[in-house]
């Protein structure tokens, strides 16, 4: 029991201490939902959150890079 506290007593430190060394705007909004994450969810919940960000900003970018294949390929035909 008392190791669960413990465990529980640093984790609540550290998610303290790097919410207050976030400096960047984007950086805390992140930050801040990760520890959302951490705090309802636990470990677990905070590294899918994370997952589904990534697998979202890599599908932008993807889709980003389609667009502007399809825009230089059709730029070079009417050339």
């Amino acid at each position: 029991m008392s190791d669960s506290i413990t465990r529980e007593n640093n984790l609540r430190k550290i998610l303290d201490c790097i919410s207050e060394s976030v400096a960047s705007s984007d950086a805390r909004s992140l930050w801040e939902k990760i520890r959302e994450e951490m705090q309802s969810g636990g470990p677990d919940a905070a590294l899918q959150y994370l997952n589904d960000e990534l697998t979202r900003c890599k599908n932008d970018f993807e889709r980003e890079i389609t667009c502007l294949r399809e825009t230089y390929s059709r730029r070079r035909l009417n050339e």
